[in-house]
């Protein structure tokens, strides 16, 4: 390898160790509100009914505010190498303007639609539940046009390589809303999630408008109409957001078939899969956010050799890290729960039932991270067009294990469906991904010939 090429590797190394040292720390935050939740409300009915309000508006902000990540982060910087900082921030006014029109018109919709959605989705609960499952889910829907404004001001602070920055932005909401529920959940009671998610998601926006703030900042919010670039850009999100869909659909098939095996199983999903999720959150982030704008450069550059030595050198790492963690977690995972929730109202039966529900979870880590450098060279590539025909395929699959599986095992057997599935996801990605590059290199070789 070059000394250029050593280099590149060194820096996507310390980016992915900014990145994870920053989103573990926020995993911990979150791990704290974990506890404070688990210390208020336990294994209970009426954090059900909350995880049910919520399931919608988080969905929505996941799929839209990821979506654009995905597709601005690859083609600001493109933008901004091609046509200078000028047309790069011309992109992002645009896009600030016509995101958080769109995402308040979808807010509005889904608040007209909730209750129908709600009752179909927990067709199980009494009338009285649900009344509440809607009464929340109004104070909850203002998160997604704020996420997607948040998510904006993240995908170019990433772009430029501000990853610390990009990073640390979800810690201010845990913040926020753990301390909603430690102060006023005796007086407020679930609400006090309610108020408190939403409340946290504001702050984080204005903090991260703050950052932004600047000289040019009011030029942020200019409509300067639909340029080649925003145009892109929009075909992309909808290719993006296609194909986020379905696989974000995913958690509300795991959300609707725990609801479907019993009573208080809603409850022992979320908390089997919460250190699951505090686990694979910063490792994911850390390939996908580290990796991304350096791929991107190198594909927008042509220079194909560099972008397949990264993907080579992180995969043995990857897998040589993730490997031995997952085996340690899955020993220590009775440990692990009982120190983290084992309190109050979760008792020592609680337990049992959380602890096998994270060792099936535990099981998809070390695909699950390595899937995500190929998510990233396929997001580099601006290929998004390939998770239109993954994305399915691995949500019909989920489906059928979770029905299969779910009623094998309970609510264990969700978890096992899930670490199958994104066992296959990285198979399938590994596949397209490297076909796909190996196209490219060869168009741009005819091209410079």
């Amino acid at each position: 390898m070059s000394a250029l090429g050593e280099g590149r590797v060194v820096r996507v190394f310390v980016g992915m160790l900014k990145v994870a040292g920053t989103s573990s720390a926020i995993k911990v935050l979150a791990m704290m509100k974990g506890l404070v939740l688990a210390h208020q409300f336990g294994v209970s009915v009426e954090l059900d009914v909350f995880f049910i309000a919520y399931l919608l508006p988080s969905f929505l902000s996941d799929l839209f505010a990821g979506a654009i990540v995905i597709a601005l982060v690859p083609l600001y910087v493109q933008t901004h190498e091609k046509e200078g900082s000028d047309a790069a921030q011309a992109l992002i006014a645009n896009i600030l303007v016509i995101t958080t029109i769109f995402s308040i018109a979808v807010a509005i919709l889904a608040w007209v639609f909730s209750p129908a959605l709600i009752s179909m989705v927990a067709k199980s609960f009494p009338p009285e539940q649900l009344r509440l499952a809607s009464s929340l889910f109004l104070f909850l829907i203002p998160t997604l046009p704020l996420s997607v404004m948040s998510a904006v001001f993240i995908s170019v602070l990433t772009a430029q390589k501000r990853l610390g920055l990009a990073t640390v932005a979800p810690g201010i909401s845990i913040v926020v809303v753990t301390a909603a529920i430690y102060g006023f959940a005796g007086q407020w009671g679930i609400y006090s999630i309610a108020v408190g998610t939403t409340l946290g998601i504001i702050v984080q926006t204005l903090v991260l408008a703050i950052v932004w703030k600047r000289p040019s900042f009011r030029r942020l919010f200019v409509w300067r109409g639909f340029t080649a670039t925003t145009r892109s850009f929009f075909r992309q999100i909808m290719i993006v957001a296609a194909g986020s869909f379905v696989i974000n659909f995913i958690d509300m098939i795991d959300q609707y078939s725990a609801g479907t095996i019993g009573p208080g199983n809603l409850s022992a999903l979320n908390y089997g899969n919460k250190f699951v999720i505090a686990v694979l959150g910063p490792a994911s982030l850390a390939v996908s956010t580290a990796v991304l704008p350096y791929l991107s450069e190198l594909v927008t550059a042509g220079d194909f050799v560099a972008a397949r030595q990264i993907i080579k050198t992180y995969s043995m790492m990857i897998l040589g890290l993730t490997i031995p963690l997952t085996i340690l977690l899955m020993f220590w995972s009775p440990i692990i729960v009982r120190v983290l929730f084992e309190r109050n109202a979760f008792t020592s039966n609680d337990t049992l039932i959380v602890t096998a529900v994270q060792r099936s979870f535990l099981l998809q880590i070390p695909l699950h991270v390595l899937g995500m450098l190929f998510v990233s060279l396929l997001w580099s590539l601006r290929a998004n067009w390939v998770f239109l025909v993954i994305n399915p395929i691995c949500l019909l699959l989920k489906i059928w294990l979770n029905a299969s599986l779910g009623a094998m095992y309970g609510v264990r057997g969700i978890g096992f469906a899930t670490s199958i599935t994104y066992g296959l996801s990285c198979v399938l990605l590994l596949i397209a991904g490297t076909w796909l590059m190996r196209r490219e290199e060869h168009a741009t070789r005819k091209v410079s010939v």
